[in-house]
């Protein structure tokens, strides 16, 4: 058996698989086998389509970071994700959206835009917990939307973990795209302490401006308080520099 018999073979069966057939006797695939999962379906048919290209002699070409488009996604695609009925965390959000679209040519969608932007419509804030840490935690209007905070369990420990229930998730959804043309890409990487080290070199550059503001002022104080004597002085030397007129003898009446 060649190697283009091979691989018609295995496309034969793979397609088989991924169309819940079985390829061996033709009979359909019982519907709780694992091989009727959605994602396992999805990743058949991802290898049916590479082993086409590779028949046909196209080798699948990689798209580089910079030539895919910005993260967009149209109201079908909406439609496709379906709410976790057990609450999850944004992470867990943006994995199903990422699943559902084009990853090889749109840019993915990742969790800390989510956060960014629900910071900024005030549905979440930023709490200190220690030195230069912050957390992102729900507010008093984002608890009533469905976003709340459960303790986990992780191989450190337990931890608090901000989670979104179906009313939370589906509004995340519906407002998806306008979240990341709000959320600039490095919102939400920034920690505390990056956020206290620039506002004190905001507060420093305060302070030289108005150093420099404050020492203009007390030389042009000192200048003016100044003026009037070396006005004076001048006069009193122009004075002493230009002979005065005398009256002769002529000019006086009755001489």
């Amino acid at each position: 058996m060649t190697e283009q018999e091979k691989l018609h073979r295995a496309k034969h069966y793979i397609d088989s698989l991924a169309n819940g057939v079985n390829p061996l006797d033709g009979t359909p695939i019982p519907e709780q086998d694992i091989v009727n999962n959605v994602k396992i379906s999805r990743c058949l048919f991802f290898v049916s389509d590479v082993l086409r290209k590779q028949l046909d002699g196209h080798e699948p070409k990689k798209v580089s970071g910079k030539d895919k488009k910005q993260f967009y996604i149209t109201e079908e695609e909406k439609l496709q994700y379906i709410p976790s009925k057990t609450p999850i965390p944004a992470s867990g959000i943006s994995y199903k959206v990422n699943e559902i679209l084009d990853e090889k040519k749109m840019r993915k969608v990742s969790y800390r835009t989510i956060t960014a932007w629900l910071v900024k419509v005030g549905l979440m804030e930023e709490e200190e917990i220690s030195a230069g840490k912050c957390r992102k935690v729900p507010t008093a209007s984002g608890i009533a939307m469905g976003i709340t905070t459960e303790i986990r369990t992780g191989v450190r420990g337990e931890y608090p973990c901000v989670v979104y229930d179906e009313n939370a998730q589906e509004f995340v959804i519906e407002k998806l795209h306008i979240a990341t043309l709000m959320a600039a890409p490095s919102v939400g990487r920034r920690s505390c302490a990056g956020k206290r080290k620039a506002a004190a070199l905001i507060v420093q550059s305060r302070r030289w401006s108005y150093g420099r503001v404050k020492r203009a002022a007390v030389r042009r104080l000192f200048f003016l308080g100044r003026r009037p004597a070396v006005d004076y002085v001048d006069y009193i030397e122009r004075k002493i520099a230009i002979p005065q007129k005398t009256e002769s003898a002529e000019s006086v009446p009755g001489y």
